[in-house]
């Protein structure tokens, strides 16, 4: 309940600095009450609810693969403030196990844009991944009625400026849904789990990855095979998903 609290507020402190902005007027030159006064002359003209959904709706999708090693963490700081400067608008979610996320927090504390999913507690129909490849979890997120662009990545990969001029090539220059990077002469399967990214500009878009996300969730798949998503990711990407880039 208190990280729900605390996103809302964000987005609200976001929110109000979006709107300020809009007006011409930085959010650090004004005082309280010159603030307060844009801002309730600003929502009487905008609707708040749509404003608020359109700043949480892009988010960068990270896979957490196994809390406890440290060889995926020790890279982990600098990972968010890479992350921050590339995509300085997007969220990330971090999927885990409840016990695992009050360590995890206290380690992120300082990074504000990233949300905590609980792998047992997952936004129906899902309910919970745990009995699915932890490489699985990021799949998630397909479909969701709050993503319209999810990038999935390792949390021991880093993210590089190419990376981020091949999405924003992608993103700016395409009207291309599926975007798919390889970037070494070993990326050799069609999709890499982590170097993968989709966009969702229509509501029959969401559907048909909802459809997608529900066949990769159908079966129970062995823990000890980690490939099982580039296995799935290339049989129902391939054929079914909309034009790639």
């Amino acid at each position: 309940m208190a990280s729900n609290i605390d996103e809302a507020t964000s987005i609200l402190e976001a929110l109000e600095d979006t709107i300020i902005s809009d007006l011409g007027t930085s959010s650090k030159s004004i005082t309280t009450e010159e603030r307060q006064e844009l801002l309730t002359k600003a929502k009487a003209d905008i609707s708040l609810t749509k404003r608020a959904r359109a700043v949480i709706k892009r988010k960068v999708t990270l896979i957490l693969k196994a809390a406890f090693e440290i060889r995926y963490w020790i890279g982990f700081n600098e990972l968010m403030q890479n992350i921050s400067v590339f995509y300085p608008s997007w969220r990330v979610r971090v999927y885990a196990s409840s016990p695992d996320i009050s360590f995890l927090q206290s380690i992120m504390k300082n990074w504000t844009f990233v949300n905590f999913c609980d792998i047992d507690n997952l936004p129906p129909p899902i309910y919970s991944v745990r009995f699915y490849p932890v490489t699985m979890w990021r799949f998630a997120s397909l479909g969701d009625d709050q993503v319209d662009v999810m990038l999935s990545r390792d949390l021991d990969s880093e993210i590089l400026k190419r990376e981020y001029d091949a999405v924003s090539e992608w993103l700016n220059s395409t009207n291309k849904s599926l975007h798919i990077m390889r970037d070494h002469q070993l990326h050799c399967v069609t999709m890499l789990g982590g170097t993968w990214g989709i966009r969702v500009t229509k509501p029959s878009e969401r559907r048909r990855l909802r459809i997608i996300r529900q066949e990769m969730f159908k079966s129970v798949f062995d823990k000890t095979e980690t490939r099982d998503d580039q296995i799935y990711l290339t049989v129902n990407f391939n054929d079914n998903v909309l034009d790639t880039r």
